[in-house]
């Protein structure tokens, strides 16, 4: 493939509406740590309060495009999946909440974090040395163990099929 290029076709016209949530501000985010390891992940960083009030924004903004999307029929189930890391369920959960719908809520691993390999745990700054090799390469592991772009693209495909 072409420099940085990733070699994973797109997938077909998708039949669902997606909306995205990144998790809200988290213990590690103030501790500038990279936190990607799932038995952390799954177990520790939560939301700090600042993350809460993001979570809850993003339902509020949630409430609204679903009430737009009702608007033209275009809603016929919703159902949330979320990343098994505590701050993404938290997020979620917050996020539900706050939308004021009766929203079932999935946690999938296949929505976990990248793996930052050896970064992990380490200074949030040390995404830098990894996002430069995958500008040139989506197959490195950037030599450090880290999880490919390509990698978690399979991932979230493997999930949307």
């Amino acid at each position: 493939p072409a420099e940085g290029k990733c070699s994973i076709p797109p997938p077909p016209a998708l039949k669902n509406v997606y909306f995205g949530i990144r998790h809200g501000h988290s213990v590690n985010n103030l501790e500038e740590l990279i936190s990607s390891s799932p038995p952390v992940g799954t177990s520790m960083h939560p939301l700090t309060e600042q993350g809460v009030n993001q979570a809850r924004e993003a339902g509020r903004v949630l409430a609204e495009e679903l009430r737009r999307l009702e608007e033209t029929g275009k809603t016929r189930r919703v159902v949330a999946y979320t990343s098994d890391f505590v701050r993404a369920k938290q997020t979620a959960e917050e996020s539900i909440a706050t939308s004021g719908r009766a929203i079932s809520l999935v946690a999938r691993k296949e929505l976990r974090e990248r793996w930052f390999g050896e970064l992990d745990n380490t200074i949030v700054s040390n995404y830098n040395l990894v996002w430069p090799c995958d500008m040139k390469d989506a197959r490195s592991d950037s030599g450090y163990g880290c999880e490919s772009v390509e990698e978690v693209v399979r991932r979230l495909q493997g999930m949307m099929e």
